[in-house]
């Protein structure tokens, strides 16, 4: 994946990774069966444990999207402990989650390019900035610091972009003919999804995930076997979508690419493309406040926060007694879109295969855009 080799040592150490199985007969896929991955054992590790010692152990067992746990975290325990966040953290927490979203979107997209050339060293470019406004977040940094780390972002994500950077409001056309054009790296992303059997592959007809009720989540996890339902989550017994794409459906650019292809991996690589860009911008905004928060609710004395990580709506639910935590409950995007059932089923089950020496590149294209962030092994039987 786009990680490093320590943090993916470290994140593999604690998470089995996803099954994925497809069976392919008479140029169809004709089955999917998807082994749901085995997220770390959070309640375990913190009842019992003093609240202020949450976030440092959170810290260490989510080295993905950790400023996105690290936000719902906080979120949910000043709601259970009714001591809400003062506004300067809370922007700087939103600051850390806009920032790993950037990060993690803008290396996943690099890592998808068919054909690299100078990738890594753009790779390398684009950690270090992020590194360095993450390091000016914690300390506190003046505006004018953050101000020429962000240019410094700017100027490798430009390169990353080419001049998609400054065609966010542009025609479906428009971006069609520039990724034929161009050399950006994206370009020949977006480029390769327009070979036949490509643009459309994965498309698929799960809801997005609307937005959730608190006491009914509560519910659920107090219910007699709260673990099933982290395991394979539904809404009114939908398994629906949370992701980048769900986000950024709406855009006229991306709703535009669902009508002429569906919403397959051009969408979706556009759609990442797309929220990218707006994240980044926002960046130099002085109190960046996208990648909304969802929800912060006391239900029944328990804390509950919802927020958007990189690769979809994340929720922790917390109780407390005394001070300490009784209960902890965190469910991912992964969860959602891996379902037995869910996004990954729907966009694969009865796909048409094509050549079969593509197919296996387009699931794992495929598989990358819903969730890049989590291990995967694919077993593809035809």
């Amino acid at each position: 994946m786009a990680y490093s080799e320590a943090e993916h040592s470290r994140a593999a150490s604690l998470v089995r990774g996803i099954g994925v199985r497809c069976v392919v007969k008479h140029g169809v896929i004709t089955q999917v069966e998807i082994e749901p991955r085995r997220p770390p054992p959070v309640d375990r590790l913190l009842i019992g444990q003093p609240c202020e010692a949450v976030l440092p152990m959170l810290g260490v067992v989510f080295s993905v999207c950790g400023h996105a746990h690290r936000l719902a975290a906080s979120q949910a325990l000043a709601a259970v402990l009714d001591a809400p966040m003062a506004d300067d953290e809370l922007r700087r927490l939103v600051f850390l989650r806009d920032l790993e979203s950037v990060r993690e979107h803008s290396l996943n997209l690099l890592q998808s390019v068919p054909t690299k050339t100078n990738e890594h060293a753009l790779a390398r470019e684009i950690i270090a900035s992020v590194q360095a406004l993450a390091a000016g977040a914690a300390q506190g940094a003046p505006d004018t610091s953050r101000e020429a780390a962000v240019a410094t972002l700017h100027a490798a994500l430009q390169v990353l972009f080419g001049r998609f950077w400054r065609l966010t409001d542009a025609s479906m056309d428009a971006v069609l003919d520039w990724a034929q054009a161009s050399d950006a790296p994206v370009a020949r992303l977006l480029a390769a999804c327009l070979r036949p059997g490509w643009a459309e592959f994965g498309a698929h007809a799960s809801p997005a995930l609307p937005p959730l009720s608190a006491a009914k989540l509560d519910q659920s996890w107090l219910s007699s076997d709260p673990g099933a339902f982290a395991a394979t989550p539904s809404w009114d017994g939908i398994p629906c979508e949370t992701s980048c794409y769900s986000r950024q459906s709406g855009h006229p650019l991306i709703a535009e690419a669902a009508r002429r292809y569906g919403p397959g991996l051009l969408a979706r690589n556009l759609a990442r493309m797309l929220e990218t860009v707006l994240l980044a911008k926002g960046l130099a905004a002085p109190a960046p406040l996208r990648h909304p928060i969802c929800g912060v609710e006391q239900v029944a004395g328990n804390g509950f926060a919802q927020v958007e990580a990189s690769r979809g709506r994340l929720m922790h639910w917390v109780g407390q007694e005394w001070g300490r935590v009784s209960a902890y409950r965190i469910l991912a995007p992964t969860e959602w879109n891996f379902h037995p059932r869910g996004l990954v089923y729907q966009g694969l089950m009865g796909a048409k295969a094509g050549d079969p020496m593509e197919l296996e590149q387009k699931i794992r294209g495929f598989l990358q855009t819903v969730d890049p962030c989590v291990p995967f092994e694919l077993n593809v039987l035809a």
